[in-house]
């Protein structure tokens, strides 16, 4: 059987050009729910939400870590349809993206858990009553979730040349930060407790949790000062509703006894000014605490278009 000649390969190369499978193109927020859509997803998330409805936030916290690793493992294949080194070179930029993600989740998530923890344990021993009811945790990790899935449709950086896990630096980096955000928190509880019941401390307590989880994310995403990069116009719009949906909740009463706007815009601006304050130190403390190693984050020298 006789093939195709160099001129009828050249001619048909010319006329059709290289053979390619289009890719389909799907809306970004139906590809990402996609992901979630199928019976082994379905199975984990809702064990996860019954690990977090029976206050064991732990085991929780251990299944989707888990069930994440294996599904980073299952991706970890690429298939070049394109001649030349520019598809590798994509595939080395987009997984230096994932990695700045990575350390934004994982710095996040260790401040969150430590300052959450002490914050609500030292609130029972001063209080003797849990600061926080059954329906406000579960309203603060719908919030705090989708903060978090924020991350992956963020504007991230990355560095040229690759970089190693130094988990020792981050966790003392986490633990560094987490104290004065601890502080603040316990601050605001030590001002306010004279002058609130009971249920009201409850609310102030789980907005102050989620503006400053929600400071915690723009304090962590960007390693040099945070108006450094913008964030991804879906982890403003997370923000802007998780605010005001639940300042809104709590004017009014709603799942919660009510608060006056005026204290809530004051602890507002409270959370705005101390994490703009830490922000300025940011910077120089991790080249402080990074100069002798290479660190996990680090300033980056490449930024992503858009």
């Amino acid at each position: 059987m006789q093939g195709l000649s160099d001129r009828e390969a050249q001619e048909r190369l010319k006329r059709y050009g290289l053979n390619a499978i289009a890719e389909p193109k799907e809306h970004p927020i139906t590809s990402f729910l996609l992901e979630f859509w199928a019976p082994i997803p379905w199975m984990l998330e809702g064990l996860v939400l019954f690990e977090f409805l029976l206050k064991r936030p732990i085991e929780a916290t251990f299944i989707a870590v888990a069930n994440a690793t294996d599904v980073a493992k299952a991706s970890a294949s690429i298939v070049l349809t394109r001649p030349g080194l520019g598809a590798i070179l994509e595939m080395i930029q987009m997984s230096r993206k994932i990695y700045q993600r990575m350390l934004t989740y994982i710095f996040n998530k260790i401040i969150k858990t430590i300052v959450v923890a002490l914050f609500l344990g030292i609130g029972l021993l001063i209080e003797k009553e849990f600061l926080a009811t059954s329906l406000l945790l579960v309203l603060f990790l719908f919030a705090n979730d989708f903060a978090t899935l924020s991350i992956a449709t963020d504007r991230v950086t990355y560095e040229e040349k690759p970089q190693r896990w130094d988990l020792h630096a981050l966790l003392f980096a986490a633990f560094f930060f987490a104290l004065p955000i601890l502080g603040f928190c316990l601050l605001v509880l030590f001002l306010s407790h004279p002058y609130l019941a009971l249920s009201q401390l409850q609310t102030l307590v789980f907005l102050t949790l989620i503006f400053v989880g929600q400071a915690t994310l723009y304090f962590v995403r960007e390693r040099d000062y945070f108006w450094c990069s913008m964030p991804s116009r879906w982890m403003i719009l997370t923000s802007l509703l998780d605010i005001s949906l639940f300042s809104f909740f709590a004017v009014k009463g709603v799942f919660m006894a009510p608060l006056p706007l005026s204290l809530i815009a004051l602890l507002f601006g409270a959370t705005l000014l101390f994490f703009f304050l830490l922000d300025l130190l940011k910077a120089w403390i991790f080249r402080y605490l990074f100069r002798t190693s290479s660190p996990p984050v680090t300033s980056p020298k490449t930024r992503e278009p858009g």
